[in-house]
């Protein structure tokens, strides 16, 4: 079975499962429940789902690409407040994009090996401890093969193609922590250096928009299982799906 569609099944699977199990503890802690020695730590799963991202490339207009990402998490405390985490998974990706003189062209690409790593630093907390603000980086990259070229909808023979994808972001969050939710809204400045090539064609794209916003909200199954939703608007449009269990 291929990564992304064993992910996509664990994800059915404990989406399902929460609803079965909401006797949990009340109150999702804003500080993390391990000791901050690195002996404990968080498992989990992730869909990322990109409807659309819109590059610069020279010699290219209204590039656009789109694609899913699915990954598996470990997230390991460092100190009070701050943890790191790398991803293992998959991703497929399109894209569409005009040449001169307004030939279009499609590209897809193979489902091909993805990594990435990041932290999360609580830098703020109210007294009360229901109030935080958080910064965050991560990066991760991928180099599909390209399986599929269409020129103005005539199929291109693809051969050696690829696009080789290296993503990065900071960002900045305020959480609040109302009952079993943490809702969080925050800002980011992200970069894309995107490379394709092959079939005659050679490009090195960028983000069009580096500033995007995000809105999200964690919530507490029990003492030791998380759901995570995000949305994610103007330098890209895409969806976050994530599944959190906490390993002692």
């Amino acid at each position: 079975m291929k990564i992304k569609n064993m992910i996509i099944f664990i994800l059915l699977m404990i989406v399902g499962l929460m609803f079965s199990v909401q006797a949990g503890t009340v109150g999702l802690p804003t500080e993390p429940r391990y000791s901050g020695y690195g002996d404990e730590y968080r498992i989990g799963i992730e869909a990322d789902v990109v409807s659309n991202k819109e590059l610069n490339a020279s010699g290219a207009e209204d590039l656009e690409i789109s694609g899913e990402w699915y990954f598996l998490t470990v997230e390991v405390p460092v100190s009070d407040g701050t943890s790191i985490y790398g991803k293992i998974g998959a991703v497929s990706l399109a894209s569409d994009f005009t040449l001169n003189p307004g030939i279009k062209v499609h590209l897809d690409t193979d489902e091909s090996l993805a990594l990435a790593a990041g932290f999360n630093s609580k830098i703020w907390k109210s007294l009360n401890e229901e109030i935080s603000v958080v910064l965050g980086a991560d990066v991760r990259w991928a180099n599909p093969d390209i399986s599929n070229i269409k020129a103005m909808g005539i199929s291109i023979p693809s051969g050696n193609a690829n696009a080789e994808i290296w993503e990065w972001q900071v960002s900045l969050a305020v959480s609040k922590k109302i009952d079993k939710i943490v809702p969080y809204l925050g800002v980011k400045y992200s970069g894309s250096d995107v490379e394709i090539n092959g079939a005659g064609y050679k490009a090195s794209c960028s983000n069009a928009c580096n500033i995007g916003i995000f809105a999200g909200a964690e919530y507490k199954v029990n003492d030791n299982l998380n759901i995570l939703v995000e949305c994610r608007a103007l330098d890209e449009q895409a969806v976050t799906v994530a599944v959190k269990w906490m390993c002692f």
